[in-house]
């Protein structure tokens, strides 16, 4: 409730920096940034914006000489990037050519009961189910690890979503003073360039798998939630950091 509170307010906290103000007047963080954006930018250019809360990926829509950019905005450490409801989330995983029985097994660990609808006695926790079963686990993660699959799920967990036109033009993650950023075409970049990566977790590069709660104590008022699937990326503001200075580290190489 805490992270979803202090992005909120981080959200506003855009919203009253940017609206009304000249591109002469932004700090030069931002002014990197847009000008990568926004094409011939001009000093005295006033800037308008405003939060679409709707069931989009971008928070904030800015607008400067009716070209309009989109902004997903991200702070704190453990990025939740995507719910959506389990059924959804295995006929995505059908459609996209992944086997009946690895879905099965997901199932399996999504829930930690060992059965495919949560129906079992006992749930275990996602550290115990990966301890007892590693090799499943790593049965999951070779067919979500697909290239071609993984930019499917860019497209849908981070990019684009199930309910949008609209792509977003960057990631900004911290506040108003300190962030970094990572456009389009970057975010597509960074995690390819985790695909071949093992971690302990079900995971798509390093985009990580889960359900939304576990609710091991069974409480009703968090039953829905372990219907639901989430996706987190872990570490991202250090993550984007490092891609970005590879990038130049190759650059100074070539």
């Amino acid at each position: 409730m805490f992270a979803k509170a202090s992005g909120k307010i981080n959200e506003y906290n855009y919203l009253k920096y940017l609206d009304g103000r000249k591109v002469k007047d932004l700090n030069n963080r931002f002014k990197e940034l847009f000008f990568k954006l926004f094409i011939n930018l001009e000093d005295d250019d006033i800037i308008r914006a405003y939060l679409d809360y709707g069931s989009k990926k971008y928070d904030l829509v800015v607008s400067i000489k009716n070209m309009v950019k989109r902004f997903s905005l991200k702070v704190g450490i453990s990025n939740s990037l995507h719910v959506e409801d389990l059924s959804s989330f295995t006929t995505f995983l059908k459609d996209n050519g992944i086997p009946k029985n690895v879905i099965y097994e997901y199932l399996k660990y999504h829930f930690g009961d060992n059965t495919l609808n949560g129906t079992g006695l006992y749930r275990m926790s996602a550290k115990e189910y990966k301890t007892m079963y590693p090799e499943k686990i790593k049965y999951i993660n070779k067919y979500f690890n697909q290239e071609s699959l993984v930019l499917k799920v860019i497209d849908r967990f981070i990019l684009k979503g199930r309910n949008s036109y609209f792509q977003i033009d960057a990631i900004i993650h911290g506040g108003i003073d300190d962030f970094v950023y990572l456009l389009k075409d970057d975010v597509i970049r960074l995690v390819l360039s985790n695909l071949n990566k093992e971690y302990q977790g079900v995971h798509f590069a390093n985009l990580f798998c889960q359900a939304k709660d576990r609710n091991l104590k069974g409480n009703p008022a968090y039953e829905k939630d372990w219907f639901a699937i989430q996706i987190k990326w872990y570490e991202m503001h250090d993550d984007i950091i490092n891609f970005y200075n590879n990038l130049g580290n190759c650059s100074k190489n070539d």
